[in-house]
Order: structure tokens, then C-alpha cells, then sequence
């Protein structure tokens, strides 16, 4: 398939391009702020992972994350010219928190980027004409490889330098994905002739509270000590069970999650041991 991907260069980027190429497709590699002008011909899918401020102070930008709302639904419209037949679209699981009564109260300025997010999803399908199909695809809580802005990275980064990582009460559900799991789900839906939802959860489905997660961590670093659980107040981020659901991306994909946290993580901690510690 002639696959087109923006944001190459990032985080879920990279690896996406190596599995797609590793798989066969020809495709053509668009790095954030590069034009889309250049393309010639038909061409089969997008990946619109071209996302400004998906960590750190850039999250509670709202004129970064409204530039990248009007920049995915630009390159949809480009997708429809080039003939492309799918446009899968990465999401946040943190977008499902923006009309739940439980989250109403939360005035952080991150919550701009989870917002942002939603918005997208609910204009793309506004727009969104049957000879271009939308594929929105919630990504859960992914770690793993390179990225230094998730819980899990920053965590173990936190205490194999040897300072405590604080936390809330770390009650509610999460459910954590391995990056190149989330991409060969995302691979799937891309190409797979079996898709014919237009949004799925990608993870691994099986959600557990956050605590038991940050305690594994602890305990495969050896810093059972560092891990500061209750040492901050209660965010008010609030996940529902019903949200990590599978069975769609299973069933119409094939895709089953093959990395376990556990051997995740210690690849982390050996990669990070050796890289940044010297040990």
C-alpha cells in the first residue's frame, strides 16, 4: 500500500514508518511543519500523528493545540484529494474524561490538550465524507522506547536517579500499552481489510489501579523507598473500567498485545541504567 505518515519524527512516528516500510508499504514520511504539496498521485491511507505539545508546558497552550486541531482536519482534506481511502487519527484516553461528571471540576491547563483532542474527534466526524474513512483510535497509556513525558518513563527516570517520585492516592484505573504494541495495532488499522468500526481503544484491555503499577515499578528498580504514593493531593483525574475495552480492536484486527509490563519496564530500566547512569 502507498501509506503516507505526518509526524515521523516523532515519538509513535518513528516506529511507525519501520513497521510499515518492515511490512512492505511505500511510504512517504511528513515531519511536523513540513507541506503536504509534494505528494503526487494516489495514495491508500494517512496517519495524521502530527501533533504539536503532547508533553510538557505546550499541553496547556491552547493556541499550539487549536493549530493542531486545524492541521489534522487540513491534512484530512489532503488525504480525500491523494485518494486515500482511511485516515487513522491517534487519540488520548484522557479525552474521554472531558463530559463526565466527575471531571467537571478539574481546572488544570493540561486539561486544554485532552479537550483539544475531543474537539478533533467530533469535527472529523463532522466533516468526514464515506469515500475518506475516519479512523479515531483512543491510545492509552503508553511507556516505553525514547519518551521522556509519560508516568512510566518519568517515574523510573525519577527514582534511578535516586529522588522520590510523588504521586496522588493513584486509585483509578489505568491500563498501559507498550509503544510498539500501540503501533502494531495502529499498523492493523491502517491495512487491515477487517476495520470497519470507526473508533477503537488501543491497549491492552486488561485496566488495574495505577498504584499496583507505580509498587511493580518500585519493586523491579529496587526503589520500593522512592515511589511517593499519597504524597500529593488528589489530581481529580478520574478513568472508567468500561473505557479500556479491546474486544472491538480484537475482534475486526486481529491484534492481541504481546509486551509484559514487567519485561517492559526492565528493558527500560536496563536501557536507562546504561545510557543515562553509566551503570
Amino acid at each position: 500500500m502507498r501509506i503516507i505518515v505526518t509526524g515521523a519524527n516523532g515519538y509513535i512516528g518513528r516506529r511507525l514508518v519501520c513497521a510499515l516500510e518492515a511490512d512492505g508499504h511505500k511510504v512517504a514520511s511528513i515531519d511536523i511543519g513540513d507541506s503536504l504539496k509534494s505528494l503526487e498521485g494516489r495514495w491508500d491511507v494517512m496517519f495524521n500523528l502530527a501533533w504539536t505539545g503532547k508533553g510538557g508546558a505546550l499541553r496547556a497552550d491552547y493556541t499550539v493545540q487549536m493549530s493542531n486541531v486545524k492541521t489534522a482536519l487540513d491534512n484530512y482534506r489532503v488525504a480525500v484529494c491523494l485518494g486515500c481511502g482511511r485516515y487513522v487519527c491517534p487519540g488520548t484516553i484522557g479525552e474521554n474524561m472531558v463530559n463526565i461528571k466527575e471531571c467537571t471540576g478539574i481546572k488544570s491547563e493540561n486539561f486544554i490538550y485532552a479537550i483539544s483532542k475531543s474537539y478533533l474527534h467530533q469535527l472529523l466526524d463532522a466533516v468526514a465524507v464515506e469515500k475518506c474513512r475516519v479512523v479515531w483510535a483512543t491510545l492509552g497509556n503508553l511507556y516505553g522506547g525514547d519518551s521522556g513525558g509519560n508516568i512510566i518513563n518519568w517515574t523510573l527516570e525519577t527514582v534511578l536517579s535516586g529522588s522520590v517520585a510523588e504521586f496522588g492516592p493513584a486509585e483509578q484505573p489505568y491500563d498501559f500499552i507498550h509503544v510498539d504494541d500501540a503501533v502494531r495495532a495502529l499498523v492493523l488499522l491502517g491495512t487491515s481489510d477487517g476495520v470497519r468500526s470507526e473508533s477503537f481503544y488501543v491497549g491492552n484491555g486488561k485496566p488495574k489501579p495505577l498504584k499496583e503499577y507505580l509498587i511493580e515499578i518500585g519493586r523491579l528498580a529496587g526503589k520500593m523507598e522512592l515511589i511517593g504514593i499519597g504524597r500529593r493531593p488528589d489530581d481529580g483525574t478520574r478513568y472508567r473500567e468500561e473505557w479500556f475495552d479491546v474486544e472491538k480492536l480484537c475482534l475486526e484486527t486481529g491484534f492481541s498485545a504481546v509486551k509484559d509490563f514487567s519485561d517492559g519496564v526492565m528493558e527500560m530500566i536496563t536501557e536507562f541504567e546504561r545510557v543515562k547512569y553509566g551503570r
